[in-house]
């Protein structure tokens, strides 16, 4: 009785995570420089030229803190002159469109005081 009780409380734990560990991978994001957008899960996301180069190098650096220079240069050259707020608009449009109704884990994390980081 006792094994079969183990056995059932160890099923149903294995039939609880198998959706979230599900969830995790469907939910990556992936890039797609043949149409210029990126995919998350279900929702395909059209990106503008600068979004796709801010993207691309964040995520070419995943798990790595970013440094807001690091990105001016990708998104708009080494010439710019960053504006204190140009970059920081331009996260927070990703992660809307990355997530227009929040209901996904975030995609893009703020290091305060240093930059982003991809998760």
């Amino acid at each position: 009785m006792i094994g079969l009780l183990a056995a059932m409380g160890l099923l149903s734990l294995v039939l609880s995570w198998r959706p979230w560990k599900a969830a995790a991978t469907n939910d990556q994001l992936v890039l797609m420089p043949e149409h210029h957008s990126a995919r998350r899960g279900t929702l395909e996301v059209v990106l503008t030229p600068r979004d796709f180069r801010l993207l691309e190098f964040l995520k070419s650096r995943q798990g790595k803190v970013v440094t807001k220079d690091e990105l001016y240069d990708a998104g708009w050259g080494r010439d710019f002159m960053p504006n204190s707020r140009a970059l920081d608009q331009h996260m927070i449009n990703l992660r809307k469109k990355l997530d227009p109704d929040k209901s996904r884990a975030p995609v893009i994390e703020t290091v305060r005081g240093v930059g982003y980081r991809l998760l």
